[in-house]
C-alpha cells in the first residue's frame, strides 16, 4: 500500500468509530527504508489507548529471531500521541502544575529520617501513588495501576505528577468504581487459574507416583529375571556391521528402528564386554521401551577404542590430526542384550547407567526382536 492508501484506510476506520480528522490527524511518511505513521490526538478528551487499538493494526515490524533486534527496511512503525499544545493549554487552564506542586511539597513535609513514604496523587484514589524520600535520589517514583496495566516511572519532581493528574481529570483512566469491579473480576479469574493449576499439579503428582510405582516394580522384575555377566577376555568377539542410528539417546528401540529403516544410520563394529540375558519377556519389553531409565547393570560400562597403532604416538585424542582421525576404525565396547539365547541389540552406555547408544543387527525388525 502507498502512504496515501494507508492514511485513507486509517482515516476511514476512525470515521467508522465516530472520530473525524479534526479530532485525530493522521500523517504517513517514508523514513529511509521504513514507513512511519503518526496519529496526533487533537481532541484530548479521547483516550489514547482507543486510538492505538485502531492505528496499531497497521503496524508491521520485522524482528531477527536470533538476537531479537529490529531488521532494517520494510517496517511500518506507529506513534500515537496527544497534541502537545492542546494538552499544555489544558494544564494551564486548570492550574494542574500548581496543584501537583502543592501535593508534592506537602508529601515531603512528612519525610523524616530518610524513610520512603507512599502518597496518593488523587486523594482517595489508590490507583495513582507516588513515593517520596528525604534523599530525593533514592526511592522516588510514580506508580499507576489501571485496567490497561501497571506503569512505574522515576519521580524527579512535581512536574512528573502533572501528566497523571491531567489524564485523570480528562477521564482517560475511567472511574474508581469501574476499576474496582474490573479488579474483582481479574482476581476471580486469577484464583480460578490457580485452582485449576493446583488440580493439575495434584493429578500430575498422582500420575508420577503411579509411574514411579510401576517403574520400581519393573526394575525389580528386571533384576529378578535377568542377569548381566562379564564375558571372559578370551571369549570376547567382535560383532560386525551393527547399525547405529544417527539420532541417538532414544527412549524406545522402535525409534532406533525407524531411523535405520529410513537409511539414516552408519555401520560400526562393537565388542561385548558383558552379556545381559533376559528370561522374562515382560522385563525385556520394559527395557527396550525405557532405554533412558537408570539400570545398575549398565553402570560404568561401555566406551570406544581402536587398535590402530598410529594412535600410540598421541597422548590425547585432540592432538590427533584430522586426516588420521577420519581413517581410524573405532570399535564400541558395551553390553549385548539377549532374550533367552537370541541376541537382540547392543548397548554402549559410555560409562553411564542408561542406554546412551543402541545398535541393531541385520536380523532386527520393527518390534526390536530378532526374527
Amino acid at each position: 500500500m502507498t502512504n496515501a492508501e494507508i492514511k485513507k484506510a486509517i482515516t476511514d476506520e476512525l470515521k467508522a468509530n465516530g472520530i473525524n480528522s479534526k479530532q485525530v490527524s493522521i500523517s504517513v511518511r517514508d523514513s529511509r527504508y521504513d514507513t512511519s505513521i503518526y496519529a496526533t490526538i487533537r481532541d484530548i478528551t479521547l483516550k489514547q489507548s482507543d486510538i492505538e487499538k485502531i492505528v496499531n493494526t497497521h503496524e508491521s515490524i520485522r524482528w531477527d529471531d536470533h538476537c531479537q533486534e529490529i531488521l532494517q527496511g520494510c517496517n511500518t512503525f506507529c506513534t500515537v500521541q496527544y497534541d502537545h499544545a492542546a494538552m499544555e493549554q489544558y494544564r494551564e487552564d486548570n492550574h494542574i502544575m500548581d496543584k501537583c506542586t502543592a501535593i508534592y511539597n506537602a508529601a515531603h513535609e512528612k519525610d523524616v529520617n530518610g524513610n520512603i513514604y507512599l502518597h496518593e496523587v488523587i486523594e482517595g484514589d489508590p490507583r495513582f501513588l507516588f513515593t517520596t524520600s528525604a534523599n530525593k535520589r533514592d526511592g522516588e517514583g510514580l506508580h499507576i495501576k489501571t485496567q490497561e496495566g501497571t506503569k512505574n516511572w522515576r519521580l524527579y519532581g512535581p512536574c512528573d505528577l502533572v501528566g497523571c493528574m491531567a489524564h485523570y481529570l480528562l477521564g482517560h483512566y475511567g472511574t474508581l468504581e469501574a476499576f474496582k469491579e474490573w479488579e474483582k473480576v481479574e482476581k476471580e479469574k486469577f484464583l480460578e487459574v490457580c485452582r485449576l493449576a493446583d488440580i493439575e499439579r495434584k493429578a500430575a503428582e498422582i500420575r508420577q507416583a503411579e509411574h514411579q510405582t510401576t517403574h520400581n516394580r519393573m526394575i525389580e522384575s528386571i533384576n529378578k529375571n535377568s542377569v548381566c555377566v562379564p564375558i571372559p577376555e578370551e571369549e570376547k568377539k567382535i560383532i560386525t556391521s551393527l547399525k547405529w542410528a544417527n539420532l541417538n539417546k532414544n527412549n524406545s528401540i522402535d525409534e532406533y528402528y525407524q531411523e535405520v529403516e529410513k537409511g539414516d544410520f552408519y555401520r560400526q563394529d562393537a565388542k561385548a564386554s558383558h552379556m545381559w540375558v533376559f528370561s522374562d519377556f515382560a522385563a525385556f519389553d520394559y527395557l527396550r521401551h525405557h532405554l533412558l531409565s537408570d539400570y545398575k547393570q549398565l553402570a560404568g560400562l561401555g566406551g570406544t577404542y581402536s587398535d590402530d597403532p598410529r594412535l600410540d604416538n598421541y597422548k590425547t585424542s585432540w592432538n590427533i590430526p584430522r586426516e588420521i582421525m577420519d581413517t581410524v576404525k573405532w570399535v564400541n565396547i558395551g553390553v549385548a542384550v539377549y532374550l533367552g539365547n537370541d541376541f537382540q541389540f547392543f548397548i554402549d552406555p559410555q560409562g553411564h547407567n542408561y542406554a546412551r547408544y543402541v545398535a541393531l543387527s541385520d536380523s532386527c525388525h520393527s518390534s526390536g526382536l530378532v526374527q
